[in-house]
């Protein structure tokens, strides 16, 4: 039987000559695994939902000759933010951690300028524009302050 080499320690019996490096990316693997779902509890993420809810509601108001794009697009960026948390989450480092959080800060600005589009075109009041404006740089903030603890 081989060894399988886990949380650095041995069970079983040796290693083929040749195997480690197979064995050594199962671990890295079986630890992904264990990681796999920390997300859920991170105060970001849970974030992301609540601020995915408040883009599909908005989204769903615009007319719909804007069903296939701009609310379109909104509901794609919002998803985005949400999954780039997701999987920067499982990335073995911080440093590919915090590039996924970056990847999630990007999808934010990208729903802030659909926001002034839709205020532009009158499918939200400039009122709601700044409110989403603000609740989107509280968001930024926090993913920021989440990436500053990663360092």
């Amino acid at each position: 039987m081989d060894k399988v080499l886990v949380f650095g320690t041995s069970y079983g019996g040796s290693i083929p000559s040749g195997r480690t490096k197979y064995f050594m990316a199962h671990d890295r693997q079986r630890l992904a695994n264990i990681n796999m779902f920390r997300y859920k509890n991170l105060e970001i993420w849970k974030l992301s939902k609540t601020y995915a809810e408040k883009c599909y509601n908005l989204a769903n108001k615009f007319p719909p000759v804007e069903q296939y794009v701009l609310s379109e697009q909104l509901r794609r960026a919002t998803v985005s933010i949400s999954g780039n948390i997701i999987e920067g989450s499982i990335s073995p480092t911080n440093k590919g951690f915090c590039e996924y959080l970056d990847m999630s800060i990007e999808s934010i600005t990208e729903t802030e300028n659909i926001f002034h589009i839709a205020a532009k075109r009158k499918y939200i009041t400039e009122e709601e524009r700044k409110e989403l404006h603000i609740e989107s740089t509280l968001f930024i903030d926090k993913i920021n302050s989440f990436k500053n603890s990663l360092n």
